[in-house]
């Protein structure tokens, strides 16, 4: 069903954080950009208007986007905590929030124009992508499923994923990969799924301690990972093949504590640094 429960404007207020600061940059492609609402950024994806988009982990949530020369546009907040953002197929961005009595589905123009639809069950959305069907797809912890939802707003299939290492206390970002199925990080097991459209439900391990906490599908085909305890870029094959690159080998911040990523419209590989309140980048 249809569950919309508010639409309006989220007070947009371009231009007035100014530009991020360039505050670090090294010879391996690394790049960090602070900026006033860069408190605590832990989702991160890219817009229609080829700005790169995140939200501050904290109980206000603004969304702020930020362009790749580093000019900083910030928008009011969904009113819940935001966990996780995407671009969706009718040009919006969607974001899943979790808060209060229950968690919604929101939408968000680049105009500043807001929806958002309440999930059954008193659900918390904590991830969402695009399928390989063109709807979006959400995680919801409480109720241990991965849902459909179109772009209209209507809720549909739901596939369990109890029992397979789930658990309700630890993030677990979700991408659509280029081999068509969802690859959902399991920060509780130090592992990546795979869920295919059908129901089908597969685990490839990570290192121990990993705690993966932002997955992306990257331009060369591959998943792009963030582990946040050992503050580490993974990058893991369609085939499961697995090559892991500790921030110390190339030039994170030793207090990065990475979450969000994503594929730039400059072909990089941009994510959150929550942990040192800026975005990082890697060149591939």
């Amino acid at each position: 069903a249809n569950l919309a429960m508010s639409e309006g404007m989220p007070g947009l207020s371009q231009d007035q954080m100014g530009d991020a600061r360039r505050c670090q940059s090294d010879a391996y492609g690394y790049t960090a950009y602070a900026c006033g609402v860069c408190v605590n950024p832990a989702t991160i994806t890219v817009g229609a208007d080829n700005n790169i988009w995140s939200a501050s982990l904290n109980s206000t949530t603004d969304i702020f986007n930020i362009t790749t020369h580093g000019t900083v546009h910030t928008f009011g907040a969904p009113g819940t905590h935001v966990d996780d953002m995407t671009l969706g197929p009718d040009g919006k961005v969607w974001v899943s929030t979790a808060g209060g009595s229950g968690g919604v589905i929101a939408s968000i123009s680049t105009a500043g124009k807001l929806s958002k639809y309440a999930l059954a069950n008193g659900g918390y959305g904590y991830n969402i992508t695009v399928g390989s069907d063109g709807n979006l797809w959400y995680s919801d912890r409480v109720n241990s499923l991965v849902g459909m939802v179109t772009t209209s707003g209507s809720f549909g299939k739901t596939i369990s994923i109890a029992n397979n290492g789930w658990t309700v206390s630890t993030p677990d970002p979700m991408t659509s990969g280029r081999d068509g199925n969802l690859w959902l990080v399991r920060g509780a097991i130090d592992g990546v799924t795979k869920i295919t459209l059908a129901g089908g439900v597969s685990i490839i391990p990570l290192q121990a301690g990993a705690r993966p906490s932002g997955v992306a599908t990257g331009p060369d085909s591959n998943l792009w990972i963030t582990e946040f305890a050992q503050n580490t870029i993974a990058r893991v094959t369609p085939g499961g093949t697995v090559t892991e690159w500790t921030g110390s080998a190339i030039g994170i911040n030793s207090s990065a504590s990475p979450i969000g990523i994503t594929t730039g419209p400059d072909g990089n590989i941009w994510f959150a640094e929550t942990g040192s309140n800026s975005i990082g980048k890697f060149v591939l």
